[in-house]
C-alpha cells in the first residue's frame, strides 16, 4: 500500500508549529485531551523494564522518551520526518535512547519482523486511516509485529464526536450524519505561526472500529470513554490552546464540551 502523501506533507508542514502550540511535555502518556494518563490508568503495566514497545504515530516522541526513562526499549514510528527529527533531538537533550523509524502505519510489517514487540500503543493517530478497510489493515499490521499475547492500546477520535458539531447559540451538540463515510478535506491551521497543513480522511462508526479490531485478531480487554479532568497543570495544551484561541468553546476538546460528549475512545486488547 502506497504512503498517503497528503497526510505526510501536511504533518511535515505543521510539525514545528504543532509542537509550539501544544507544548507537549515529556511525561506519562496522556490518552485523551485533558484526560487520564498512563500512570493513572496503568494500561501498559507497571514494570516496563526491557519491554519492547512501539509508539505508532509518535509525533515528537515525548511519551516514548518518558517510557524509555522507565527502562522500556522504545521504537517511535511516524509518517513525518519533521516530527521524528524533533523527537530525536529531544531524546538527546533528555539523555535517552529511542529508535526512530519513519514510515506508513499501513505497512508496518515491511519495517519490522513478525512477533517483534511486547506492546504497541497509538495515541490519536489512527483516525488518519483513509477508511474502515485501511483501519482493519493497520490493525492486522500491528497484530503481525506483536508477540503472542502482546498488548495493544489505541486511543482516537470518538465516533460520536466526529458525527456532529457544537452549536454555540443553542449550546447543544448537533448530530449531522453518523453514517457519513465520504472523504473529507480540511486545513489544520496555525495562524499564529503563519502555517497550515492540508489533510484528508473519513470517519467510521463504532462498529467499524470494534469489528476491525476483533477481526484483526485482538481480544478486547477494556473500552474507555474518558471525561476531561480538572488539573492545576497539564502535560500538554490540547483543549486549552487551539485555532480558536485559549479555552474557546468552539474547540471540540474544550473542557466543558468533553464532559458532555465523549471526545475519545480507548481500546485495550491482547493478541490472540
Amino acid at each position: 500500500m502506497k504512503e498517503n502523501n497528503v497526510i505526510k506533507k501536511g504533518w511535515n508542514d505543521i510539525a514545528i508549529a504543532y509542537q509550539k502550540r501544544y507544548d507537549i511535555q515529556v511525561g506519562p502518556i496522556v490518552y485523551s485531551p485533558l484526560g487520564p494518563t498512563e500512570d493513572e490508568l496503568n494500561l501498559l503495566g507497571k514494570n516496563l523494564k526491557n519491554k519492547k514497545i512501539i509508539d505508532i504515530g509518535a509525533g515528537g516522541c515525548q511519551k516514548a522518551i518518558y517510557l524509555a526513562k522507565k527502562g522500556a526499549k522504545i521504537t517511535s514510528f511516524d509518517l513525518s520526518i519533521k516530527q521524528l527529527e524533533y523527537g530525536a533531538n529531544l531524546a538527546k537533550k533528555e539523555n535517552v535512547s529511542i529508535n526512530c523509524v519513519r514510515g506508513d502505519f499501513a505497512n508496518l510489517s515491511t519495517y519490522f519482523k513478525k512477533n517483534s514487540f511486547d506492546m504497541a500503543y497509538s495515541i490519536f493517530a489512527l483516525q488518519y486511516c483513509a477508511n474502515s478497510n485501511m483501519l482493519k489493515k493497520v490493525f492486522c499490521e500491528i497484530n503481525s509485529i506483536l508477540k503472542k499475547k502482546g498488548k495493544i492500546i489505541i486511543s482516537l477520535d470518538h465516533p460520536m464526536r466526529t458525527c456532529g458539531y457544537w452549536d454555540l447559540k443553542l449550546d447543544r451538540f448537533l448530530v449531522n450524519n453518523y453514517f457519513d463515510k465520504s472523504i473529507n478535506k480540511w486545513d489544520y491551521d496555525f495562524l499564529e505561526y503563519g502555517v497550515l497543513g492540508k489533510f484528508e480522511g473519513t470517519y467510521y462508526t463504532l462498529s467499524d472500529l470494534l469489528n476491525s479490531f476483533i477481526e484483526a485478531g485482538f481480544a478486547i480487554e477494556k473500552i474507555l470513554e474518558p471525561k476531561a479532568i480538572k488539573r492545576k497543570k497539564y502535560l500538554d495544551k490540547f483543549g486549552i490552546n487551539s485555532r480558536y484561541g485559549v479555552n474557546n468553546k468552539k474547540d471540540p476538546f474544550n473542557f466543558s464540551n468533553l464532559n458532555r460528549v465523549p471526545g475519545t475512545i480507548i481500546l485495550c486488547g491482547i493478541k490472540n
